[in-house]
């Protein structure tokens, strides 16, 4: 009996402990369909946003609804808490679920996905309480840059700890999306989504580093004087172009006080006071016995460059200005296509971005009386009225304009060094170096660097029918060092006429712009190289004494120089005739820190310095590994690695940097 009864209670306690485990199993099936409805009502919710954020948006800052956006924000960040949360038991174990069919990739990816999103709302959330005051005054009708500059100056101090979270929001987005490496397994509709992060996020970035020093520069402590030095990149020079205008911009308090602008010739006041004699080169290769405001960007370092502009304006007009803004013709391209057609009613003309610089030229052709005086000397008056109808189309109807593609737009000018800007104020100073958009030429400590420089020094405008491209070999050798070869290619396109190559001839009364591109290319070219670099020998480039104004012949040789930026510097020149093509060649020894030890591996680093003013060109750079060294990885990805050759091409349109990992027997 006793036995019997026992099976009884063992057989009750078996069907108890089967009745608990089920509905152990139907709470947990419960939970994780009541979980699973709130992450698909939260993933829905935020599909459905991204379709409310496209139509608030569709027409612009003008009709955004502020109140709607915030709703929205507001809302999305809510869908992502809630996502977050839901999720949080599954994400440990999410990525070991990779292995799954179709949905595996999403499995892995999804905790970094969740940081990303949670990250991204909470920056755009405090984003916009940052920006939504500004937003509502551009929005008010009161005007445009005028009214809504002095509302911008007076947030952006109210804003910083909105401004400080948002940008450490962001680095928590760029650090989750450089550890997502699975994105073409990823279904379409997120890797949509990543291409616009891709985007914008470093735009995001730059824009909140930058926020905090804008009251500075728009003069909220007082009137900020500037000068916008206008470049032609057609006669090329070391910061962009031949310095042709100069506007001299005052801010008090983020208004516009004033904007004025003349021509660079009639800056200096040479007549009544003496002057320095230019840097050597300008003096031996141009015949130069002045050094005279239009020739002060001579260094690529655009700081020291601009400080030498300063001081030279200061000299002439007595007015000390706080910073410079360099811009170049391409730049007016940029602005009047992202700002739309531009009436400029003093050149009876609407200018687009195809047509400005047609019209820019267009202004050199036409012979121009203007009390007794020659077109010559009235060549530079285009920029004063194109200033004022962009000043005015900015100050009247800011409201109108596609800001974001604005915001882009000089985002992009500023990469490419369509445009530079420097401020003396250290600490905005320090945040445009910090940002690269100062144009500065540093020695970037234990690495490679290259940068090649063309200096036109003929008088002319040639450098709208020359084209070049280079080649950069390096072979690195076991001790960390190595040779590089620099081949610096150029092609005059001008059509020869028989005439021989003689500076300064094409300046007559009848000179047409095109006259000007149609002529020798007197090339003063530098290299620059890391410090230490050791010139070994270089190609022979000779020129005789009947194509300068000083007379004296030029025997050929390569020069090493000094110079400020504490970088290696080679030098020679050339002379190209019409219709011909040349290499300039520099073989160089560098120095030992351009390898640098990583664990049990090697990592070498190469920045090329792009030029401002130059068209993108073709570059391409070849990296021999020392013997028996075995390639590991590259960035960015290389067009070859075969053995111990490692070889990159690309455009060069921006400051670019490569980078190498190797391992040694």
């Amino acid at each position: 009996m006793s036995g019997h009864t026992t099976a009884h209670k063992n057989l009750r306690s078996s069907a108890f402990i089967r009745v608990l485990f089920s509905a152990g199993i139907l709470l947990l099936v419960a939970w994780l369909v009541v979980k699973s409805w709130r992450i698909g009502r939260a993933v829905q919710s935020l599909q459905a946003r991204q379709e409310e954020a496209a139509g608030l948006l569709a027409g612009g800052i003008s009709t955004a609804d502020p109140d709607g956006i915030e709703r929205l924000v507001l809302g999305a960040r809510g869908d992502v808490v809630t996502l977050v949360g839901e999720s949080r038991p599954f994400i440990t174990v999410a990525p070991s679920l990779k292995w799954l069919p179709e949905i595996g990739p999403s499995l892995a990816a999804a905790p970094v996905l969740l940081e990303m999103a949670d990250a991204g709302t909470l920056a755009v959330v405090h984003g916009w309480q940052a920006i939504r005051p500004a937003w509502q005054a551009i929005q008010s009708g009161q005007g445009g840059l005028t009214g809504s500059l002095p509302a911008l100056l007076e947030q952006l101090d109210r804003a910083q700890p909105d401004l400080a979270l948002a940008g450490l929001a962001l680095q928590r987005v760029a650090a989750a999306r450089a550890s997502l490496t699975n994105v073409e397994q990823l279904p379409g509709r997120l890797q949509s989504l990543l291409g616009p992060l891709d985007e914008w996020l470093p735009f995001a970035q730059q824009a909140l580093r930058a926020a905090p020093s804008l009251p500075a520069i728009l003069g909220r402590d007082g009137p900020r004087t500037y000068l916008i030095i206008a470049q032609n990149e057609d006669e090329v020079r070391p910061t962009g172009g031949f310095i042709s205008g100069v506007g001299l911009l005052v801010l008090d308090r983020g208004q516009i006080a004033s904007l004025e602008f003349r021509d660079a010739y009639t800056v200096d006041n040479w007549r009544n006071q003496p002057y320095d004699l230019p840097p050597e080169p300008m003096f031996n290769f141009m015949g130069l016995e002045l050094f005279t405001f239009r020739d002060s960007n001579f260094w690529p370092d655009f700081p020291t460059s601009a400080e030498k502009a300063i001081e030279l304006y200061e000299y002439g007009q007595g007015v000390r200005a706080d910073g410079v803004l360099a811009l170049d013709q391409q730049f007016l391209v940029l602005l009047i296509s992202a700002i739309g057609p531009l009436p400029v009613a003093e050149l009876e003309t609407t200018l687009t971005g195809d047509t400005v610089i047609p019209a820019l030229r267009q202004a050199w052709r036409e012979p121009v009386e203007e009390g007794g005086r020659s077109w010559i000397q009235t060549r530079k008056s285009f920029m004063g009225p194109v200033a004022a109808a962009i000043r005015g189309r900015l100050e009247s109807d800011l409201a109108s304009l596609d800001l974001v593609n604005l915001a882009r737009t000089l985002l992009y000018a500023l990469d490419t060094k369509h445009l530079q800007l420097y401020v003396r104020e250290p600490a905005a100073a320090a945040v445009l170096s910090e940002l690269g958009w100062d144009g500065r030429l540093a020695n970037p400590g234990p690495q490679d660097v290259l940068m090649v420089v063309e200096t036109n020094m003929g008088y002319n405008k040639t450098n709208a029918v020359v084209g070049s491209s280079l080649n950069y070999d390096v072979t690195l050798t076991a001790d960390g060092s190595g040779r590089a070869s620099l081949f610096a290619h150029y092609l005059n396109s001008a059509t020869g006429d028989g005439r021989p190559c003689q500076q300064g001839t094409l300046y007559t009364p009848d000179v047409t712009y095109e006259t000007l591109t149609q002529g020798c290319y007197w090339n003063y070219l530098r290299v620059y190289a890391p410090a230490g670099s050791q010139l070994l020998e270089a190609s022979n480039h000779p020129a005789p004494a009947d194509a300068f104004l000083n007379g004296r012949a030029w025997a050929g040789l390569a020069q090493t120089e000094s110079d400020s930026s504490g970088l290696a510097v080679f030098s020679n020149f050339l002379l190209l005739p019409m219709g011909e093509s040349a290499s300039a060649t520099f073989t160089y020894q560098l120095p030992e820190t351009i390898v640098q030890p990583i664990g049990d591996q090697w990592q070498y680093q190469l920045t090329v310095h792009k030029q401002a003013g130059l068209r993108p060109q073709p570059t391409v750079i070849t990296v021999q590994l020392p013997a028996g060294a075995q390639f590991v990885a590259a960035t960015p990805d290389p067009a070859a690695a075969s053995g111990q050759q490692v070889t990159f091409q690309t455009w060069l349109e921006q400051d670019t940097s490569f980078s190498l990992v190797y391992a040694l027997p």
